[in-house]
């Protein structure tokens, strides 16, 4: 034993210093010492001797082993030390050793130093989906290269804010795509919310609007619509608060249901006339099928005649039978069935007289070619005598239809067609013509009964003989209409002739006495005077010859009383002889101006309105001059003609020109018909229609069609518009109703609410429904002046709540002091103010009731927290308080801070345990912060 003693090993020396020497000569290489070393490691008592031991070994795996299972804890955190320095300096640290320690560490500042320096894929993506900020994982994505890395951090990363920054430094262009990308899907994301509250907004409101509609099935295609765009908000309502959800979701239902109630009785008529269209729909289907059949029967029995095709007769006549049965059974009523029934019967009698329908298939071919050898009528003559030839083929052609039972093949009756309408074709003009000449004669056989009745003899017996070769070109028919009229003034006529001088004789006197009559007593006006001479005239002349031994003195006499009637009147005509020649010489002027005007019309540049203007006066004039004699008028009028001509045509180019332009304009003008912008439209046709203000007339003939073309448009497009405006004032007016109903919840919300938490909720709310009011077009001001009012109001009871919250921090801290010397911490600590207070004033009260008091300092304090209060301080305590005060001002003046009363209460907690005799500091300060 005492050899063993004298003779030990070094390393298990008493002194630490010889151990950690004899480590420090250890060969590595030999097991036994590195058995030594890690007994050592394990099992000495030095701390030194054990670090001296493990940095011998320097091996990760014992540094590693040694920072778990170590029994120092000084050994366990050197090796966890040197475990982590190893790794972040890749020292001897393999990658499967990494990833075990990577499973393993929970030390989050070191991973964020490990994440910084390492490069192997692998181990980063741990790393990654161990370290949490997103400030740090943005350093890192912005200076890595890999971009599935920086694809992977980017999705961990959701703060705009820093992802806007980190846009800024971002070099790689598909990075920055995707980094860009991220950002504007965030932005997106917080202003969802927003948008999709207004949109929710603006679909109540719609959807109450509904209930202004009068149609029935406009509302119920508007409300699906609204359903739809419901069920497509609703996946999206995630985004909003539970309580936002459900207020939305009942508000949806609720009008919903007020919908359903408001047109239950519109829905029960409408589902009626529903159920009659769908039972007109399937009339129209049943009676449509029918006519199918027939035709398609019909045309089976029309081959059977015309192609020679076999009929399977009783086969046709079962079907003629089902369908009189389907007939009955339908829901045509009893009129359509009769006429079906008709049909049938018509299709039944076909079917039983096949043989006699191709009977008559052979005479109609025969009508059509007998009718196509008659060449057609040129001329009256002819007319009259092909057309009853023409009108005995339509009454054969009809009888032979009739026996067809009108079953002919439609071949024949396509050539009949084409017959018919060439020779109705042919007769209409020459028909036409005839009828004018027998509307020609009957006004003459009452224009012969007039001159008779009139005593004007002469003519009737002109006009009787002229009537007798009219009435030769009449048809038979025409003069057998006329015939019993033209024989009795013919026989009018035959008496007159025999009688004309004993009739003629007496009004030739008769008409004798009135000129002379006209002789003696003038009339006043000339002008009247030879008319009234020109009527006698005129009447002497119709009456025929008088008896031949009077005629010719009585013409004599006649003669030369109209001489003498009318010498009157040649003065007053010499008179308006020198007026017509004043008449000539202002038109010579005119023409001269006009002549000046065709000079200014030829030049380059031509204002062609003004000279239209210019001309429409001087033709006025032209007008107004008064009449000249017949000679000179027609002298001058062709050198009027030969003025104006010109200019009209350049006024009338003009005139097209502007026409042109006007009906670009129109055209223009109809394209915004299509247009869905209509406010857009109308901004077009307002350019247009200054546009056509600028343009000229566009002639008389074309203006006002253009013009009222062009404005129909107009009022179409602008009609668009009063309906979009009246259909948007209806929204915008269901929306204020809407609004005006969500702002009263939200007033009576904030009468009832309670809590701040309460209050801030409804701040929000009032904040998304002013800016859902300012959204409208035209924004509603009494709405929004009505919640800014609201809003004041609950800023006014926030601040209110706030103030009574920080009032109630200081009733809880100074109950608590004022309790602090006769209860103990732990039950200080308990006490409900206690846990009323936030963590800082927790801190804060703790240190006042535990940590050693500073009675001085509190004095000094006290006195700060009076002058920063502006409260007066004792009066014994004058000259301490204008020391403290020239002290607080000095700081001030250094520091350049403000001085706030809460540091300073919390200064004052800070100096300790309250002391007995400090009683009345406490009663000062409080006397400052509770009320």
């Amino acid at each position: 034993m005492i050899l063993n003693k004298l003779f030990k090993a070094k390393w298990q020396h008493k002194d630490a210093n010889v151990r950690i020497e004899a480590i420090k000569n250890f060969e590595l290489n030999e097991t036994a010492n590195v058995e030594i070393l890690n007994r050592l490691v394990n099992d000495d008592i030095s701390e030194l001797v054990r670090r001296a031991a493990l940095l011998k070994l320097n091996q990760y795996s014992v540094f590693l082993h040694a920072s778990i299972d170590n029994s120092l804890p000084a050994i366990r955190q050197f090796s966890l030390e040197r475990v982590q320095q190893q790794i972040l300096n890749n020292q001897n640290v393999s990658a499967e050793q990494k990833h075990a320690y990577l499973n393993r560490c929970e030390k989050i500042a070191f991973l964020e130093q490990w994440l910084l320096i390492e490069h192997d894929h692998s181990l980063l993506k741990g790393l990654l989906a161990k370290v949490n900020k997103p400030n740090l994982l943005g350093q890192f994505m912005i200076k890595s290269d890999n971009i599935d890395l920086q694809t992977e951090i980017l999705a961990r990363i959701d703060d705009l804010h820093l992802l806007e920054k980190l846009s800024k430094k971002a070099v790689d262009s598909e990075f920055k795509t995707m980094l860009i990308g991220k950002i504007s899907n965030l932005r997106e994301l917080a202003e969802k919310p927003g948008k999709l509250r207004k949109q929710i907004q603006l679909l109540l409101s719609k959807l109450l609007a509904l209930k202004d509609l009068q149609d029935y099935a406009l509302m119920l295609q508007r409300q699906e619509s609204l359903q739809h765009e419901w069920l497509q908000v609703e996946q999206e309502l995630d985004c909003l608060a539970t309580d936002e959800q459900t207020i939305f979701v009942d508000k949806y239902n609720d009008i919903s249901q007020s919908l359903k109630k408001h047109f239950a009785a519109r829905e029960e008529a409408y589902r009626h006339q529903q159920f009659i269209a769908e039972q007109d729909a399937k009339k129209l289907a049943q009676s449509t099928e029918f006519a199918n059949v027939i035709q398609t029967i019909s045309q089976q029995i029309s081959d059977a005649v015309f192609e020679n095709i076999e009929l399977d007769q009783p086969q046709v006549s079962q079907q003629l039978e089902a369908l009189i049965v389907a007939g009955q059974d339908s829901l045509l009523t009893k009129t359509e069935q009769q006429a079906l029934l008709e049909k049938i019967e018509q299709l039944q009698n076909k079917l039983n007289q096949l043989p006699q329908v191709a009977e008559c298939v052979s005479s109609a071919t025969g009508l059509i070619s007998k009718l196509s050898t008659l060449s057609l009528p040129t001329t009256i003559e002819e007319l009259n005598q092909r057309k009853p030839i023409f009108d005995d083929w339509q009454k054969q052609w009809q009888k032979i239809n009739a026996l067809a039972n009108d079953i002919l093949p439609h071949s024949i009756i396509a050539a009949r067609d084409q017959l018919q309408f060439t020779w109705l074709a042919a007769l209409k003009p020459l028909i036409k013509e005839q009828h004018h000449a027998a509307d020609h004669v009957r006004k003459k056989i009452s224009e012969l009964k007039r001159l008779v009745a009139n005593g004007k003899y002469k003519s009737a017996f002109g006009l009787h003989k002229k009537l007798t070769f009219l009435i030769n070109d009449l048809s038979a028919e025409q003069q057998l209409k006329i015939a019993h009229d033209f024989e009795s003034i013919s026989k009018r006529i035959d008496e007159l002739h025999e009688l004309e001088s004993f009739v003629v004789t007496p009004r030739k006197q008769e008409l004798l006495e009135k000129i002379r009559a006209l002789i003696t007593s003038p009339l006043d006006n000339p002008q009247a005077q030879a008319e009234q001479v020109k009527s006698f005239r005129k009447h002497w002349n119709s009456l025929g010859h008088a008896d031949e031994s009077l005629d010719k003195e009585l013409n004599d006499a006649f003669n030369q009383a109209c001489e003498e009637a009318f010498a009157p009147c040649r003065a007053f005509y010499a008179e308006q002889g020198e007026i017509r020649a004043n008449h000539l010489q202002v038109k010579q002027e005119i023409l001269s101006k006009l002549a000046v005007l065709l000079e200014d019309s030829q030049h380059e540049e031509v204002n062609w309105r003004q000279i239209d203007n210019r001309l429409h006066k001087i033709q006025s004039s032209w007008r107004d001059a008064g009449d000249v004699d017949r000679s000179e008028y027609q002298k001058i009028q062709p050198v009027f003609r030969k003025l104006v001509d010109p200019i009209k045509t350049g006024i009338h180019k003009f005139q097209k020109q502007n026409a042109d332009a006007k009906q670009n304009l129109v055209a223009l003008a109809k394209l915004q018909l299509d247009n869905e912008d209509v406010f857009a439209a109308i901004n077009e046709l307002k350019t247009l229609q200054n546009k056509w203000r600028d343009i000229g007339f566009a002639g008389p003939n074309k203006e006002n069609s253009l013009w009222q073309t062009f404005r129909k448009v107009n009022d179409q497009i602008f009609a668009k518009r009063n309906d979009i405006q009246e259909q948007q004032q209806a929204d915008i007016s269901a929306q204020v109703t809407e609004f005006n109903q969500q702002l009263n919840l939200l007033n009576e919300q904030l009468t009832n609410a309670a809590t701040e938490q309460e209050l801030r909720q409804l701040m929000t709310a009032f904040e998304s429904f002013i800016d859902a009011v300012k959204a409208l077009k035209p924004m509603n001001k009494d709405l929004v002046n009505k919640a800014s009012n609201s809003v004041k109001q609950l800023r006014l009871q926030l601040q209110q709540a706030e103030d009574n919250k920080k009032q109630q921090v200081f009733e809880d801290l100074f109950a608590l002091l004022s309790s602090s010397a006769t209860t103990s911490v732990a039950q200080l600590q308990g006490s409900e103010q206690y846990q009323r207070l936030s963590n800082v004033w927790q801190k804060s009260i703790t240190q006042a009731i535990s940590s050693e008091s500073n009675s001085e300092l509190r004095a000094q304090v006290t006195l700060e927290l009076e002058i920063i209060a502006n409260v007066d301080s004792p009066k014994e305590l004058a000259n301490e308080r204008m020391q403290v005060q020239v002290n607080l001002l000095s700081s001030k003046m250094m520091q350049g801070d403000d001085i706030d009363l809460t540091s300073k209460l919390k200064q004052w907690l800070g100096c300790g345990v309250l002391q007995e005799s400090e009683s009345q500091l406490l009663e000062r300060i409080k006397a400052i912060f509770v009320s």
